[in-house]
């Protein structure tokens, strides 16, 4: 492709972004799909209620979620390959796109009730030398804040275990393996249950669940309710 033709892509993206939302625009707005982008936990803790509560309003609206990590969101809206994203994540605004913080979600260190550090009072990061860690993807910005705390205080993290899957990671540590990183709300049922315990450990990374939208994106009725959802089941 010569330079010209690459100077042309950009415009390219937004006249077919501005097609496909004319196109929806004048279909008729009893019927249609919204597509969300969410990252796993929000996916698996946040949305049900949010799904439940909107399908009372439009029941013959189709709703597809997309499990996606937070890096992969803005290519994703700016095509209008998603409508709106849910991701947990430091506040960030773009130009492109409407960012709303929602609610700032606690993390915390976990474990299994037996494991050796959990039975500490008052553990401080450095504490965590050798301790086996059981960690999400390297983009996960929870984690690497965590990371970041380790490395300020010279220690080389032990990870012997990394996924991106929340699920997989509290399993692995309710077996007793190493300690997890998480959000608080993702092992709700885990600390009722007494299979997994919070490690006296505070961080303060202030995460936000947070909704985010293309700044140019056109709203049809269905969609603005679905947003209104989000807004009240999230407080």
């Amino acid at each position: 492709m010569t330079a010209d033709g690459k100077s042309l892509i950009p415009y390219a993206k937004k006249m077919l972004a501005l097609s496909a939302d004319l196109e929806e625009q004048f279909s008729k707005e009893t019927h249609g799909t919204i597509v969300i982008g969410a990252t796993e936990s929000i996916c698996i803790h946040r949305l049900p209620e949010i799904i439940s509560t909107f399908k009372t309003m439009h029941p013959d609206i189709e709703l597809s979620i997309q499990i996606i990590d937070s890096p992969d969101f803005s290519s994703l809206l700016m095509d209008s390959q998603l409508d709106l994203a849910l991701e947990l994540n430091l506040q960030n605004q773009q130009t492109s796109f409407i960012t709303e913080a929602l609610l700032e979600e606690e993390i915390g260190v976990f474990a299994a009730a037996d494991f050796e550090l959990a039975q500490k009072s008052n553990p401080l990061i450095e504490d965590f030398a050798d301790v086996p860690l059981l960690l999400t993807s390297k983009e996960c910005v929870y984690r690497t804040l965590f990371e970041d705390e380790l490395k300020a205080a010279e220690i080389t993290p032990k990870i012997v275990f990394e996924t991106s899957s929340v699920e997989a990671i509290k399993q692995t540590a309710i077996s007793g393996l190493g300690v997890c990183v998480l959000p608080l709300i993702t092992v709700k049922d885990e600390l009722e249950k007494g299979t997994l315990v919070r490690i006296n450990y505070q961080t303060d990374y202030k995460m936000m669940t947070q909704l985010i939208y293309h700044k140019d994106k056109w709203f049809s009725d269905y969609l603005k309710d679905f947003i209104q959802v989000i807004r009240t089941v999230i407080v």
